[in-house]
């Protein structure tokens, strides 16, 4: 199941690292999160996608994990300080997730 999962994991960061990513401005978030749809990140340096909660709730099913950054994308991408920051306790979180002795 872990193998299954990884591959799911795999071909859906291959499949949004193809579409084209224009900054994310908070016109977007305010209007995409008010249909619904929230910004996830799956891994560190990458291009943040919207995703339905339905989604969200299938992502966790399946052990995939994210942070959900509708809020507070604009402001990480605007003041490096905060985004080396969030970087460094994302990278924290994640490792005690995969590792827990970390």
């Amino acid at each position: 199941m872990k193998f299954a999962s990884s591959v799911i994991a795999a071909v859906f960061l291959a499949a949004s690292s193809l579409v084209g990513a224009a900054p994310i401005g908070s016109q977007e978030i305010e209007k995409k999160s008010g249909e619904g749809l929230s910004l996830l990140l799956f891994e560190l340096g990458a291009d943040p996608v919207w995703k339905t909660e339905d989604e969200k709730w299938e992502l966790k099913k399946s052990g995939i994990d994210f942070m959900d950054v509708t809020e507070t994308w604009v402001d990480m991408q605007s003041n490096p300080a905060l985004s080396k920051a969030s970087k460094g306790a994302t990278t924290l979180a994640t490792c005690k997730l995969l590792r827990p002795n970390c």
